[in-house]
């Protein structure tokens, strides 16, 4: 499959070939976007979307949104969107 968006056809483009071409990040690199409740509750964290992915499982929803109640975060967001494949109850994200 060609690459997505024109960025990764750069990247592609760059690599001599039209594979998208990923690049390994540490876990360190990833802790940026790590959710801290209490930064959240003494206003640290100013935040206003967050995505999660790899949700799996018909209660993944449910689940997910439990899981924020139990943060104490339940009353922190006004909107949560789980795309879903069409015509079947499938999560697509």
């Amino acid at each position: 499959a060609a690459p997505a968006t024109a960025a990764d056809r750069a990247i592609a483009a760059e690599a001599g070939g039209s594979k998208l071409v990923r690049t390994k990040i540490s876990n360190k690199d990833f802790s940026k976007f790590d959710i801290f409740p209490e930064r959240i509750e003494r206003g640290e964290d100013t935040r206003t979307t967050v995505m999660v992915r790899n949700l799996l499982g018909t209660s993944a929803r449910k689940d997910f949104l439990l899981f924020l109640d139990s943060c104490g975060l339940g009353d922190r967001y006004t909107f949560f969107y789980m795309p879903c494949k069409e015509h079947r109850d499938v999560r697509a994200g």
